[in-house]
């Protein structure tokens, strides 16, 4: 998607599409995260809680770029600097979690494929929960992003549902 987005100029229904697609798919990997990967990474690694702090506060400067795409029209100058800015620090955010000898690799080597197994299984039944909306006031640690994740993914599809998104 970002590739299509870099690759699309000036705005329309397409590019509107586009920027709402990416802002519910970054708002449920997000609240997944927080509910599942980060707690996981606190408990089991070393410097997990270190780790787990550095992603959330990525997380929350994600969260608030997808608050203001959320506002503007998809053929705003500013639409497209928030974008370019939400694309570099979600890759670099990926690259951390995701690299070599990132949390999710050191996870999977402190926990075993099993685990990780159950884990992504969490995370896939947390998706049909998860806020579609970025929530950047919401706790995002527990027990709070327990409960806040859910009750603002229910009124997020109630809303989402009322609006035909």
């Amino acid at each position: 998607m970002f590739a299509r987005l870099e690759g699309a100029a000036g705005g329309g229904a397409d590019r509107a599409d586009l920027i709402a697609k990416v802002v519910h798919d970054l708002s449920v990997h997000s609240a997944i995260e927080e509910i599942v990967l980060y707690p996981a990474a606190r408990y089991e690694l070393e410097d997990g809680d270190a780790m787990a702090d550095q992603a959330l506060a990525e997380g929350q400067a994600i969260k608030e770029m997808l608050v203001r795409l959320e506002r503007l029209d998809a053929t705003s100058p500013e639409t497209a600097h928030i974008l370019g800015q939400l694309i570099a620090t979600v890759r670099a955010h990926v690259a951390e979690e995701e690299g070599p000898d990132g949390m999710i690799e050191r996870l999977r080597r402190a926990v075993g494929d099993y685990r990780m197994t159950e884990m992504g299984r969490s995370m896939a039944k947390g998706m049909r929960i998860a806020p579609t909306h970025p929530h950047p006031h919401a706790p995002d640690t527990p027990p709070g992003v327990a409960i806040a994740g859910p009750t603002a993914g229910l009124i997020d599809r109630v809303r989402d549902a009322i609006k035909g998104d």
